[in-house]
């Protein structure tokens, strides 16, 4: 309830010496009224997240938002930052310990408002299926829960350090919209660094081979992503701590990036150097020691730009750490509000007002999970099972795809080790490779979603990470005829890759892509929109679509590939009706017309 000076504290004035560490959080624990109605609000709030805090269920069985959090903290070494926040925040805390002291503290009850935001905010990520979303609404809540026992002072005083607790937010899939791009822009730099030096390398997407023979792959840890999230961390901390003005922060925090990328470059560029000079595995001893170095350089490089960037200590009179009356600061607790009798009624009427809103979003996380429906499959699926050339039982690849399309013959192919372990147990798969007269090869792929919608991501990021550089996307309507004519939306991808043929030579290829998504009833060409929709059907009808991803894939030589796209329409006319049962809008009969003959296009042979 607010707290009187310690006699610690006498002890300190009357000896004259400074009161050391202990003693001054010593202070700030007591200068700290209501601290058994924080802690009794925090422990609901982190009960909630316990036991309603995670929707999906296809990587880890769990309710908890905190065992799936350490889940993926384990998964994803991108997220290492993530488990170290939380003592970091506390550490800053402490730091600040000097300024919090003589804060006015009291109950104040607008920030109700960021708690009821966390809450509104966790039941849409709920509901989504988006765990990342209900973390942020953990912290957020966190945060509205210290305003409301402390006062507007304190959460003005200690958003810089809960600001950190967005480091907990685990990246993920969406770490590969950096590291993608990332990958890229390094290899380009790091061959471009190559060149320069007289060292001949091929880039085939984010792979590096040699002419001697080393071949390495710029993987996402190299494309800078992990020094970046440190490297960000580190410069936030450091601005904060030691900047005032508003655009040498943001300029500290902006060097993050160019210091990671230069960092990574110059890692990659070394390791082709010294493949070059001692042999692939000399590389790669090199790459295994050279991250601490590059690490310690923009370090040093944050160092001297905040040197350069410093500023002179404000005075204490003037608002600085200090207390401004110039006396010992463990003297000046925060004034304690007016009548014992009056702060616990305030206090029990936040507890209560808290509780309740916290169990209405309870009651209403319980009654959705209960209540929600898994939809069903836009596709045709047939029971049985599938076995691969080592005989390893793929019981998940089981949707219908036809066996003879046209004058195409098929034949089933193999769900790999690694798909089965990397995406949810319950997702479900088709694979087929079609094979014309002529050896025009076709593949036609689904991936069918279980109760956990990561089951699919964003097509995109496929295609780069096999070394094919994407250098057409649009989205078309593919006018089907059965069981009623209407119009398909695909998307569809062209793009480019080289190898290298066994003499040695270059090969330039193109690679035509086309995909869509499909559910009961829903079709979409379009990854975001198909989220959207997902997103929608939970939270007003209670359904959980069951989506489906599906993909053709041809390979010609350049200059035919609307050749071989031809050649797609016309298979996927005939194919998409034996196995799809979800179809959009009919069309009239004139507007069908243009698509009632179908014309078998020659060219796109296979090279």
């Amino acid at each position: 309830m607010g707290s009187e000076p310690t006699n610690n504290d006498d002890k300190a004035a009357k000896t004259g010496r400074e009161p050391g560490l202990f003693e001054e959080l010593l202070t700030f624990w007591r200068s700290l009224p209501d601290k058994w109605l924080f802690g009794l609000l925090t422990l609901v709030w982190a009960g909630l997240f316990h036991f309603l805090g995670n929707s999906t269920f296809g990587y880890l069985d769990t309710p908890s938002l905190f065992e799936w959090l350490g889940y993926t903290y384990r998964s994803e070494r991108e997220d290492a930052l993530g488990p170290l926040m939380p003592y970091v925040v506390l550490a800053l805390l402490a730091v600040k310990r000097k300024e919090l002291i003589p804060l006015e503290k009291g109950i104040w009850w607008p920030a109700l408002a960021l708690v009821a935001g966390g809450l509104l905010l966790h039941v849409v990520g709920y509901l989504v299926q988006q765990t990342r979303v209900s973390v942020i609404a953990f912290f957020v809540g966190l945060y509205g829960l210290t305003g409301l026992v402390w006062g507007r002072a304190w959460l003005r005083s200690t958003f810089f350090p809960f600001l950190l607790f967005a480091f907990c937010f685990p990246l993920g899939t969406l770490a590969d919209r950096i590291t993608f791009p990332l990958r890229m822009l390094v290899t380009h730099i790091s061959v471009g660094v190559a060149d320069f030096l007289g060292i001949e390398v091929v880039r085939v997407g984010t792979q590096i081979m040699g002419l001697d023979g080393f071949n390495y792959d710029v993987a996402p840890a190299c494309s800078g992503i992990r020094s970046l999230m440190a490297l960000m961390a580190l410069t936030v901390i450091f601005s904060f701590l030691t900047l005032r003005t508003t655009w040498k922060r943001a300029l500290m925090i902006l060097m993050a990036l160019p210091l990671a990328v230069v960092g990574n470059v110059a890692r990659v560029a070394g390791v082709i150097i010294v493949a070059q000079a001692f042999g692939q595995d000399a590389g790669t001893r090199f790459h295994d020691g050279a991250g601490f170095i590059t690490f310690l350089v923009a370090l040093v490089c944050i160092l001297v730009l905040g040197r350069f960037l410093r500023e002179s200590p404000v005075p204490a009179a003037e608002g600085g750490m200090g207390d401004p009356s110039g006396r010992d600061f463990t003297s000046a607790v925060a004034p304690v509000a007016p009548g014992p009798t009056a702060r616990r009624a305030s206090a029990m009427a936040a507890l209560a007002v808290a509780l309740l809103l916290m169990g209405v979003a309870a009651g209403g996380l319980a009654y959705a999970r209960t209540n929600q429906r898994l939809g069903e499959p836009g596709l045709d699926i047939v029971a049985g099972e599938l076995r691969d050339e080592e005989g390893i039982v793929a019981a998940t690849n089981i949707i219908r795809l036809p066996e003879e399309v046209l004058t195409y013959q098929s034949e089933p192919m193999p769900v790999t080790r690694q798909e089965l372990d990397w995406l949810p147990a319950d997702t479900t798969y088709g694979y087929r490779r079609y094979i014309g007269p002529d050896g025009f090869r076709l593949d036609l792929r689904v991936v069918l979603m279980g109760t956990d919608r990561t089951s699919i991501h964003k097509p995109e990021y496929c295609l780069p990470g096999q070394g094919f550089q994407i250098t057409k996307s649009e989205v078309l309507n593919l006018r089907l005829t059965e069981p009623h004519a209407y119009d398909l939306p695909v998307t569809r991808i062209i793009a480019r890759r080289v190898v290298r043929r066994p003499d040695g030579e270059s090969l330039e290829l193109r690679a035509v892509f086309v995909y869509w998504f499909v559910a009961d009833g829903q079709l979409s060409a379009d990854h975001l929109e198909r989220m959207i929709w997902m997103a929608r059907d939970l939270v007003f009808r209670g359904t959980l679509q069951r989506w489906a991803y599906v993909s053709a894939f041809a390979i010609c030589l350049p200059g035919q590939e609307e050749a071989a796209y031809g050649r797609m329409q016309d298979f996927l006319v005939e194919a998409v009706p034996k196995f799809q049962l979800a179809t959009g809008v009919p069309v009239t009969a004139d507007e069908a017309a243009p698509r009632a003959g179908l014309v078998n296009r020659g060219g796109g042979s296979t090279p």
